[in-house]
């Protein structure tokens, strides 16, 4: 089992308005790379997702290798 600190997992768990600042892009473009580019994230309900950092990363090292 996981021994993770609850400042670890803030860490490892983004919301959109986070992972949006941290691309440095807009909603509409996380929207965008969602929908069409296959950013990989987690419905909580169908309107709020979050994105487990983990995934980000590895879905972005795939585009660098293309």
């Amino acid at each position: 089992m996981l021994n993770l600190s609850l400042e670890k997992l803030e860490d490892l768990i983004l919301n959109e308005a986070d992972l949006a600042a941290v691309l440095s892009v807009d909603i509409k473009r996380l929207a965008y790379l969602r929908k069409e580019k296959g950013l990989p994230c987690i419905y909580l309900t169908s309107r709020l997702r979050v994105y487990l950092a983990i995934k980000v990363y590895e879905w972005l090292t795939k585009l660098s290798e293309v």
